[in-house]
């Protein structure tokens, strides 16, 4: 399963350069607390390796063309707050 990381091959997401300068990407005291992905035209799968930024409070793909399982690992982000993964095809439970 391809994961989004292939639609972020040729943008600074996947640069060397400080995370929270990257596009839809909110920060707070250099930590990443947001992600604002709506309507990217994203393909692939959500990863499970969102849940290595523990401090992230708003993960928002809405209207992308993602699909896949919902990642388990999400339950391990203690300061999510808001989550909308509509308009995409996710299956399974959050």
């Amino acid at each position: 399963q391809e994961s989004i990381y292939a639609n972020l091959e040729n943008s600074a997401w996947l640069s060397n350069e400080d995370e929270c300068s990257w596009y839809n990407v909110s920060c707070m005291e250099g930590t990443v607390i947001s992600l604002q992905l709506n309507n990217f035209s994203l393909m692939g799968s959500l990863p499970p390796e969102i849940s290595r930024l523990p401090f992230l409070a708003g993960i928002q793909v809405k209207g992308n063309l993602l699909h896949g399982t919902i990642p388990p690992e999400l339950r391990l982000l203690p300061f999510l707050t808001t989550l909308d993964l509509a308009l995409n095809n996710f299956s399974g439970e959050i």
